[in-house]
């Protein structure tokens, strides 16, 4: 059976492998590589690689740096976030970015200024067909107008149909956005309505338009700006995420845009009752957006006026929901809850369409609905992806123990804030609450200074075992840094093994060095400290080149980032030498880098060169024994036969230490020295043996 599936994977013709390739991830298309020479060279040919580098390691990243050729990438995710803090400015040291030349989609996740100017400079624009930038931090010097311009040129080609912006750099309202370009999605974050009107003046193919953190405003402005705004009649889906809404200039938005038949708006209005007062909101969606087939929202406020009777008050903005237009035709129903805590009022659609959630607790609010089923909480929040619960706010424990399943079921995310009134049972309640199988990062943020705090460590990493997914965990002390409440020691000999980054505050540089000496798994840490500390930075970097290879960092006034490279083998140190052979290591380590042509090529040669002295050396040898007369006779005689079993006990001796010692045989020159020992032992072996046999024999072995 093994015998027909290896033939048939040796004969399967290679387009298929290709097709094969093009639906598995980056990991295990590197693991065909040595399987046999024939996956080994078609992981070298195969020209459709789509790298996502955002979780990779740094050790993996070099790797992937060294056998990738950059013609064959057609897609590229780089991030510069403190998961892998500069690996963009990492990545343009191994590769000259023109020779991309096939890339089709690009993305940049938290890019400096400086690094997107190299790339966009040269990179290949023919072949980008999706484009998507995430800006690291905020710039107004004169780079941004430079990079604007270069932006401006790649929108204007005519395969790029996606496009992702951050407009965070650009803060003025009259931008020169391009009067020609086929974008057909695009997403605008960070931007105000004077930017946003004028890209839509010159939006002729636009079909999907999403805006993130916006601020709509100054109605007067923008209604002169849209005077000559024309229909945009090919626009079938717009949406609004985490902005500020004047629901006036939001009117103005939406009217040139008959054609919409998905919509959503979240954020925050700034004055509730001007688009939902009475029934303006049906009125507007029946006389301008009568194609829309889904309209979804979340709106959060403070009202202005006291709320005397707060039922009375969420009923009556339910009001205009609860009619057969809503219910009936588009089968939009509604919640409004009132939060006592803070007196805001949350309105939206059910299920939940903001994709963040802050948790409250049946006790804390006072809600309404326009259905008349009563949906499961689990299928409400089915959209939410991150969630910032405060313990206290698990009061009622009976509300979450009949919870026959969790209440958010998908989330990614979760932030979790403990203050003095926090109870030890309210992790017990998290695990009931969330289904942790999904989560791959948890904040911790501590606002309390009290004696339990330890306790609750221990607690927090005993939810942590049953999210085992979770790859990244922040801790944040708003007091004091961890080991304020613990030791540090005992702090990293519990942290689970799958978390891979850390975020944690420090107050000593023997805390940073315990933490990156103990925790071996993290892939990436960053260190928070208080302005008076940064001189750590430059310390620690020191200290880490010694230990790490290749690692790289960002670094500001109140935190270090570090992306760690793999930890240099020491051989002189026995713990680590003892510790690898208990877990069953090979005890040559493990050879990286033969990946690279050159490296082997290299190799090879100085393996051939190694050889080729050997052989001549024992060639001479037998030339000098064989046909020296003297030599030939004393070798012949009684007195010379004792240097023959010298020669072979030395020969034995040598090749058991090269052979059983790993210090001997990788510590340079020792290595040498006791290779040309070996060499000449052999080689005097071989010179008598040669002496002892006729000159026609030697002739017939040679020739052989």
């Amino acid at each position: 059976m093994s015998y027909e599936l290896k033939s048939f994977l040796e004969t399967l013709p290679i387009e298929l492998i290709y097709r094969i390739f093009d639906n598995l991830d980056l990991e295990t298309i590197l693991s065909f590589r040595y399987v046999c020479q024939r996956f080994y060279s078609i992981t070298n040919t195969y020209n459709r690689y789509k790298l996502d580098l955002k979780l990779i390691s740094k050790y993996h990243f070099d790797l992937i740096c060294r056998i990738i050729h950059p013609e064959n990438i057609i897609s590229l995710i780089l991030s510069d976030d403190d998961m892998t803090p500069g690996q963009i400015s990492s990545f343009i040291s191994h590769f000259s970015i023109d020779q991309f030349n096939r890339l089709r989609t690009l993305t940049f996740c938290k890019i400096t200024e400086q690094d997107l100017n190299k790339f966009l400079k040269h990179i290949t624009i023919s072949s980008l067909t999706s484009l998507i930038i995430e800006q690291r931090d905020c710039y107004t010097s004169s780079n941004s107008q430079l990079t604007m311009s270069i932006l401006f040129h790649i929108i204007t080609q005519s395969n790029l149909c996606k496009l992702e912006l951050d407009m965070r750099s650009y803060c003025t309202d009259e931008i020169l956005w391009p009067s020609q370009y086929s974008i057909k999605y695009l997403t605008i974050s960070n931007c105000n309505s004077n930017q946003i009107l004028i890209i839509l003046r010159h939006s002729s193919h636009l079909k999907s338009f999403i805006v993130k953190n916006c601020i709509i405003h100054n109605l007067t402005k923008t209604i002169s700006i849209s005077s000559d705004l024309k229909l945009l009649i090919q626009l079938t889906s717009m949406i609004f995420e985490d902005s500020e809404l004047s629901m006036d200039t939001l009117g103005w938005f939406l009217s040139s845009m008959p054609s919409l038949i998905y919509l959503k708006l979240e954020g925050r209005p700034f004055m509730y009752d001007s688009i939902f007062g009475q029934i303006r909101l049906e009125n507007f969606i029946q006389t301008k957006l009568y194609h829309l087939e889904k309209f979804e929202f979340f709106f959060r406020f403070v009202y202005s006026e006291v709320i005397q009777n707060r039922s009375t008050s969420i009923e009556t903005r339910l009001e205009q929901f609860r009619t057969p237009f809503w219910l009936e035709n588009k089968h939009c129903f509604v919640n409004c809850d009132y939060i006592k805590s803070s007196g805001e009022i949350l309105l939206y659609s059910i299920p939940i369409c903001n994709h963040r959630f802050e948790y409250y607790d049946d006790s804390n609010k006072i809600s309404s609905s326009t259905s008349s089923t009563i949906y499961n909480d689990s299928i409400i929040m089915d959209n939410v992806r991150e969630l910032d619960l405060h313990l206290k706010n698990i009061t009622n424990t009976s509300m979450i123990k009949k919870n026959v399943q969790p209440m958010f079921r998908k989330l990614t995310k979760l932030k979790l804030i403990i203050s003095d009134d926090w109870s030890l049972d309210s992790f017990q309640f998290v695990s009931i609450l969330i289904d942790l199988s999904h989560l791959v990062k948890i904040i911790l943020i501590i606002s309390s200074r009290g004696d339990f705090l330890q306790e609750m460590i221990v607690n927090f990493f005993d939810l942590m075992k049953q999210a085992c997914n979770v790859c990244s965990l922040e801790i944040f002390n708003r007091w004091h840094g961890i080991s304020y409440f613990m030791n540090i020691e005992n702090f990293c000999s519990i942290m689970p093994q799958h978390i891979k980054h850390l975020d944690i505050d420090i107050v000593n540089i023997n805390d940073m060095k315990v933490i990156l000496e103990r925790l071996e798994q993290l892939s990436s840490v960053k260190f928070k400290f208080s302005f008076e500390k940064w001189i750590f930075a430059k310390e620690i970097l020191e200290w880490i080149s010694q230990k790490k290879n290749n690692s790289t960092h960002l670094k500001e006034m109140h935190y270090l980032s570090l992306w760690l490279g793999k930890k240099k083998n020491i051989l002189s140190s026995r713990t680590t030498s003892h510790k690898h052979n208990a877990q069953g290591g090979n005890q040559w380590g493990v050879f990286t880098g033969l990946e690279s042509k050159e490296i082997r090529r290299v190799f090879i040669r100085k393996v051939y060169i190694i050889f080729m002295i050997q052989l001549s050396i024992t060639f001479g040898f037998i030339a000098l024994f064989h046909f020296t007369p003297l030599i030939r006779e004393y070798v012949q005689s009684q007195n010379g036969r004792w240097l023959y079993f010298a020669s072979y006990g030395v020969f034995l001796v040598t090749y058991f230490v090269l052979v059983c010692s790993q210090r001997a045989a990788r510590r340079f020159p020792l290595n040498l020295i006791l290779l040309g020992i070996l060499t000449l032992s052999m080689s005097y072996m071989m010179g008598m043996i040669s002496a002892n046999l006729m000159e026609v024999n030697v002739e017939c072995s040679i020739e052989k």
